[in-house]
């Protein structure tokens, strides 16, 4: 992937957290973002065959550049790369640097909170850092499913109070569907990133930053040392758990919204039906009075042009009732 100098010196907007406790916003190019990351990152290729970081890796996090950037978790050595939709960021041993988009003051809240208490904690400063970051995008998508089950809990009564819909709520409903859709699918590919991780028990072991940093003669070979990735595994299987239930969350709206659509159905059909037995009933009754006026018209209203048949008593009733029946 080749990158211009334009998109190279394009400057983004970053939040950095630091291991001594220090925060605090700047904007800075991508080259020189680059630079300050690479610092604190070791070049030794005895360790596993993980890729350094490179200039594209950061093209991927530019709002500006890449504004839907697929879902990952990516692991370099010495650094960690976390991209999920608005939640983008870059972590080493003693930094965390947060990507900001564009209204990003409540995630920015959300991951910045506490950060004085982080020294305090047994857990190493990366791990705090994955902790803040899954946290935030968790915060962001439980809110945003939140307001769909209440969008799905409106639209729903205005459903069960009537037996036709509206066309403003078949188009509600139509909006409802999508965005359930949206989130189901940004739901499964957390998933599918988390499942990928916990399931790699030499990327969790590379996760672990400061240790990596400060001993990586450790990591020559992870496959006997299960203390390297357990702490990293416990904390995706809680998050993995988390956004199962949210899935199956998304997946009940979807299940409730396709009933009461199928039970309005039912409804639409049972009022149809009883309209084609009315239609019936009055097709019927026209052609009854249409064959008895047409009799009418031939005979005449009282049967003068017959002499035969006007002397005959009821016989115009007769004539009516037997040409109705007919």
């Amino acid at each position: 992937m080749k990158i211009s100098t334009t998109e190279l010196s394009n400057r983004i907007s970053v939040y950095n957290i630091f291991s001594d406790g220090k925060s605090g916003m700047e904007e800075i190019s991508m080259k020189d973002l680059y630079d300050s990351i690479n610092i604190d990152t070791i070049d030794d290729d005895d360790i596993q065959d993980y890729g350094k970081l490179h200039l594209r890796d950061l093209k991927r996090l530019d709002y500006s550049i890449n504004p839907s950037e697929d879902t990952a978790i990516s692991v370099r050595k010495h650094v960690v790369i976390f991209s999920i939709d608005n939640t983008r960021a870059i972590i080493t041993a003693n930094r965390l640097v947060f990507i900001v988009p564009d209204g990003a003051d409540s995630i920015i809240g959300e991951i910045g909170k506490d950060i004085d208490d982080w020294a305090e904690l047994d857990s190493s400063f990366e791990y705090n850092a994955y902790e803040r970051l899954l946290t935030a995008t968790k915060y962001l998508d439980k809110n945003q499913l939140e307001l769909l089950e209440k969008k799905s809990d409106d639209i729903l009564k205005q459903i069960k109070r009537t037996n036709i819909m509206s066309v403003k709520t078949q188009d509600d409903i139509k909006n409802l569907k999508n965005e359930i859709s949206s989130i189901l699918k940004h739901f499964g590919h957390i998933v599918d990133v988390l499942n990928d991780v916990y399931e790699d028990d030499e990327k969790q072991a590379f996760m672990n930053l400061t240790l990596l940093k400060n001993n990586y003669i450790l990591f020559k070979n992870v496959d006997d040392k299960p203390e390297l990735h357990e702490g990293i595994s416990n904390l995706i299987e809680v998050f993995l758990i988390d956004y199962n239930n949210y899935v199956s969350r998304a997946e009940n709206l979807e299940i409730k919204i396709k009933g009461e659509e199928d039970l309005m159905m039912i409804k639409l059909d049972t009022v149809r039906n009883q309209l084609m037995i009315i239609n019936t009933v009055i097709s019927i009754i026209a052609c009854t009075v249409g064959f008895s006026s047409y009799v009418a018209s031939i005979f005449g209203m009282n049967l003068d042009n017959t002499k035969y048949l006007q002397p005959v008593p009821g016989v115009f009733n007769g004539v009516v009732i037997s040409t109705m029946i007919f």
